[in-house]
C-alpha cells in the first residue's frame, strides 16, 4: 500500500493479482441519529473520512 497527492494505492506484493478491499468514505453529516454524541464530534472535526473496508 502506498500514499500520494492521487490517494491510497495498493498493489498485489505476491502471487497473482487479487481482489483489493475497497475504501469507504464517511461524511459525518450523514450519520443516522443514533449514533453516539461522542462518535458524531468526534467525525464531525475530521470532515470525510476514508477507510479500508471489511472483506
Amino acid at each position: 500500500m502506498s500514499h500520494d497527492g492521487d490517494g491510497l494505492h495498493t498493489v498485489c506484493v505476491e502471487g497473482s493479482e487479487d481482489v483489493k478491499p475497497e475504501f469507504v468514505s464517511t461524511d459525518p453529516a450523514n450519520l443516522p441519529p443514533a449514533a453516539p454524541a461522542v462518535l458524531r464530534d468526534g467525525l464531525g472535526r475530521l470532515g470525510v473520512t476514508r477507510r479500508l473496508a471489511n472483506l
